[in-house]
């Protein structure tokens, strides 16, 4: 008998170590805003040290507090912009822009634009993904 419970005890607490285990769960708070605004919306970008939220509006880009919806500011000239690419440890973020086939690099605390780069044709899929590297 002690020999079963025993077995049965090793049983249940190997079971216990390969059951996954009951982990804590995010809360996540969502609140909806009316930004207004015009131009059609494709994707979202945001910058996770800050909570901006970047929303392509078919030929410019809103920048918007995540945490209250306030506008933070523009940028503009981006014909057809699919998205942003946040490169945040330098500071840049990039739209592609369908309409022109050019990237706009701009700066990520003056959201002012730095450069318009020529790229021809390219994917949307360019500039969606979630983390940015630069190449040397």
């Amino acid at each position: 008998m002690t020999r079963r419970f025993l077995t049965a005890l090793a049983v249940l607490f190997a079971a216990s170590l390969a059951a996954p285990s009951a982990g804590h769960a995010q809360t996540f708070k969502v609140d909806k805003f009316d930004i207004k605004g015009e131009g059609g919306t494709d994707y979202v970008a945001v910058e996770a040290a800050t909570g901006h939220v970047f929303v392509s509006r078919g030929d410019h880009m809103m920048v918007i507090e995540g945490a209250t919806g306030k506008v933070l500011g523009d940028i503009p000239n981006t014909p057809g912009v699919h998205g942003a690419g946040l490169a945040t440890k330098d500071g840049h973020g990039f739209t592609t822009n369908g309409g022109d086939m050019t990237v706009t690099m701009f700066d990520l605390k003056t959201l002012a634009v730095l450069k318009q780069i020529k790229v021809g044709p390219v994917s949307t899929a360019s500039c969606t993904t979630s983390r940015m590297t630069r190449s040397s």
